[in-house]
Formats: structure tokens, C-alpha cells, sequence
């Protein structure tokens, strides 16, 4: 895929350390070095997957004790390492799901992407395995689209730690089917926080189409944070209150698609009862993860929905319209064409819950964690053949 903005410089991380920001590569002198690879797409392929009835669990190994590398199968949630309780930041686990055209992309914690695209029997599901070693000392903050790819934000947390590793040489990094790795960018934006020695430990885009950006100062501990927002992340950002900041999060209250609004009020009815049910829905109809909610939302009295919403095209007119919600204990309710239906993930242990869930074609794929309060233990995903279900 082409970027839109000629200012916009790509080039590969291939198996470098993060740099010192004294010492940062000039990425126009790399730039005749680092030629894409004519493939499409070029990530690795680690496994076809097919989908049946029963479940396929996989978990993604602990970064700091087993080393770097894929995620594992495994028969069971229940039958995964014991791997010890780590704080959120630094566990290897699922930082966000993105629906990339007919894939599903997820930013793993500490590892990188994996990817997973619809065979051509598509009850096979085809999964990529899209690493960069340096993101080893990183957390990812922020899981997004950025101009046409998936893109994600690393940065050093410093919440239950003093970071002890130099800031990330690249804090963005896209996915692109040109590169058999991920590629860093430098926009307007991130020279701005450079220039000004600020990191970057939140970005996130609002109602107002607009990206809202919380930065700290480089190696200040504590420090105060600092709020911005751009039009893009090519345009220099402006300064903003923390108000206008929180502001920002507000989920959607309008809802314009049929079939949204349909699983929006069986969802409500049947499982939220007293909170505010609020749907994050990824989709390849629109950029990024989105937030929906049937009325204002106060504090925490919310009830967090995960969903997926698929609509018909010109381009593809055999997949049908569909859109699905589930609660992080698995239960979920769906509206197709063919009516409302109400269905269950695989039941997990106690304390583990789903963060996440998205169609490669008829697959489903599902990610689920281990939690303990601020910590996660055992991560990974599952996939299943979504026809099952009844998707």
C-alpha cells in the first residue's frame, strides 16, 4: 500500500537494537539500502489453520522467561505455562485487534503482529507471524490504522518501573504487506515530540476524527503528562487541557448502521443490565477500533463489549452483512439477515476473560488473557470455525 503524504519516510527495523537518541540513523542515508521485498504479502506464514467445531488454542510465550519467539499451541486455556503475573505493560498478551480488508491483525505486547488472512478454502485461516526483536523492551500504548496500515505506539512505561532502556528509536511502527517486518515512520508529529523531549504514552483518535496524544518528558521521574491533538500525524499538534483529553474518549452515540444499532439494543437488554453498554467494534468498513455507546457514559458504569461489523460490497458481495458483540465471559449476540442470535465462546477458566474477537473470513478469531487486577499470567487466542457459532 502507498501512504498518502510524500513526507512520510518508511524504512526497516531488520533485527536492530533501539537506539539512543543521540545516535538515531538519518533514515535518508538507509533509504537506497532498504528496498522492499516484491511480494505481497511478504510476512512469514507459520501455520494454515483449519477451523472445525472444536477449538484451536494457542498462547504466546512469556518474552522474559522463554525467549523470543511464536506463540505455541496449546490443548487448553487451562493447560497453559503457568506464567508468572506480570504487569500489563510488560506481559506478552494482545494490546489490540485491528480488521485489516478480509485480515485480522493483533499488536502483541513485547513481541509484534501476527496476522491472520482467509485461505482459499475459507474455513482455513492463514496465519502470519510479523516480529521486530526491539519491541522486546517496549510496551505497546496504542493499538491503530495509520493512514492505510495498522500501526502501533511503543513506549517505556514508567508507572511500575524506572525505565531503564533508551526511548524506542522508531515509537511507531506500521504494518505493510510490501515488508516481511514491521517499518518505522517519522511524521511532522513525532519530530515535534522529538525536538521537544517528550515521549509519547498515549494516542488515541476522538469523535471528532481528530488524534488526542498524552506525552511525558524524557527521563523525568515523575513528571507531569502533557496533552495534544492533530488533525493527522503529519501536521504539527497543538497543546490542550487534560480535560479536553479525557473529553476525547467519550464513546459514539450515534449509531448509523442498521445492523449495529440492532445488536447495540439485544446486547443492552439481555446482558448489561444497570451500566451503560459500550461496543468496541472493529471493521474493515471503517479505520481502527471504535467505541459506541446507547447513552453518555459516567465514570466506570460501563459494561465493555467486544464486536465485529462486516457489511456486503460492490467488491465483495457474497459476504454477508453481520455484526456481533461478546462479553469478556464469552457470551455474545449476533444480527445477520438472518435475525438475532445469542451464542457462547468456549468457556474459559476463572480469572481468564476475552479481550477480542474478528472474522478472517468464516474464521473467528478470539484473544483471551489471564488477569489478576493490574497483571497478566497466560495469554493467547483461540481459533474456530464461526459458522458454529451460528455467525
Amino acid at each position: 500500500m502507498v501512504f498518502k503524504n510524500a513526507l512520510i519516510l518508511i524504512f526497516m527495523i531488520l533485527g536492530l537494537s533501539a537506539c539512543a537518541r543521540s545516535s538515531r540513523v538519518d533514515p535518508i542515508a538507509q533509504e537506497e539500502e532498504l528496498q522492499p521485498v516484491d511480494q505481497k504479502p511478504a510476512w512469514p506464514v507459520i501455520a494454515r489453520l483449519k477451523a472445525g467445531a472444536n477449538p484451536i488454542w494457542f498462547e504466546f510465550t512469556d518474552s522474559r522467561s522463554s525467549g523470543y519467539g511464536n506463540p505455541g499451541q496449546i490443548s487448553s486455556p487451562a493447560e497453559a505455562s503457568l506464567a508468572e503475573f506480570t504487569p500489563w505493560p510488560f506481559a506478552r498478551s494482545s494490546a489490540g485487534m485491528l480488521a485489516f480488508g478480509n485480515n485480522i491483525v493483533l499488536g502483541i505486547n513485547r513481541f509484534g503482529f501476527l496476522v491472520f488472512g482467509p485461505d482459499t478454502d475459507k474455513s482455513t485461516a492463514v496465519m502470519y507471524s510479523v516480529p521486530d526483536s526491539t519491541w522486546d523492551d517496549y510496551s505497546i500504548a496504542s493499538v491503530f490504522m495509520f493512514e492505510q496500515n495498522p500501526a502501533v505506539l511503543l513506549y517505556r512505561d514508567d508507572f511500575f518501573d524506572i525505565p531503564k532502556e533508551e526511548p524506542p528509536q522508531y515509537p511507531v511502527m506500521i504494518l505493510d504487506e510490501k515488508y516481511p517486518a514491521p517499518a518505522g515512520i517519522i511524521t511532522g508529529f513525532l519530530k515535534f515530540i522529538f525536538d521537544n523531549d517528550l515521549e509519547a504514552n498515549l494516542l488515541r483518535k476522538g469523535v471528532d476524527n481528530t488524534w488526542y496524544v498524552r506525552c511525558r518528558k524524557t527521563n523525568e521521574y515523575p513528571s507531569e503528562a502533557e496533552f495534544f491533538r492533530t488533525v493527522d500525524l503529519i501536521a504539527l499538534p497543538e497543546k490542550i487541557s487534560q480535560a479536553a483529553f479525557r473529553n476525547s474518549s467519550e464513546p459514539l452515540t450515534v449509531l448509523r448502521d442498521f445492523k449495529l444499532i440492532e445488536t447495540m439494543a439485544v446486547a443492552t437488554q439481555e446482558f448489561s443490565g444497570s451500566h451503560v453498554p459500550v461496543l468496541r467494534i472493529i471493521s474493515p468498513d471503517f479505520a481502527g477500533a471504535r467505541d459506541f455507546a446507547s447513552r453518555t457514559v459516567a465514570g466506570n458504569d460501563f459494561s465493555l463489549f467486544f464486536g465485529y461489523n462486516r457489511i456486503n460490497t460492490e467488491d465483495n458481495p457474497e459476504t454477508a452483512q453481520l455484526a456481533f458483540a461478546v462479553l469478556p465471559d464469552g457470551k455474545g449476540i449476533a444480527c445477520s439477515q438472518n435475525g438475532i442470535t445469542k451464542f457462547s465462546l468456549p468457556v474459559l477458566p476463572g480469572d481468564f476473560v476475552y479481550t477480542g474477537a474478528g472474522l478472517a473470513g468464516d474464521v473467528l478469531i478470539a484473544t483471551w488473557e489471564e488477569q489478576d487486577e493490574f497483571s497478566v499470567g497466560a495469554a493467547g487466542f483461540m481459533v474456530m470455525d464461526s459458522g458454529v457459532l451460528g455467525l
